[in-house]
């Protein structure tokens, strides 16, 4: 365990910053429908009125809000993994898969990420020892 702590704590912190920016998304999501229904009259289409380009972008943003919040348990999961010994490679792997398609679609404003990929690695390198 030792060798793979920082592995551990880096994929933890990963974790923790891609739920935090997925709940601040999510938040933002809830307020956005409270918005268009105090907003715009019923009878008035909201692709019509081109607040935030429509009920397609906010459709566009639950359903990353959802990936995002997938990508951070993963994330999670695999920093546990990873804190056992027996299963450090297989943690480390689930870590950079994850963090890599986080990057991708940019969960943890890209720094959960980053931090998920740096911790697999070290968690790679330190169960090659």
């Amino acid at each position: 365990m030792e060798e793979s702590k920082p592995a551990f704590i880096l994929n933890l912190i990963g974790s923790i910053l891609v739920f935090i920016f997925a709940t601040i998304s999510f938040i933002g999501l809830i307020k956005a429908k409270t918005l268009f229904e105090k907003q715009i009259p019923k009878e008035v289409p909201i692709e019509g009125v081109g607040l935030f380009m429509g009920k397609e972008i906010i459709t566009l943003m639950w359903g990353l809000t959802i990936i995002w919040i997938i990508i951070g348990i993963l994330m999670l999961i695999s920093a546990l993994m990873i804190k056992e010994k027996k299963k450090v490679v297989t943690g480390s792997v689930l870590g950079l898969v994850s963090s890599i398609v986080g990057i991708v679609i940019g969960a943890g404003l890209f720094i959960g990420p980053v931090l998920g990929i740096v911790g697999s690695i070290l968690g790679l390198i330190s169960a090659n020892k």
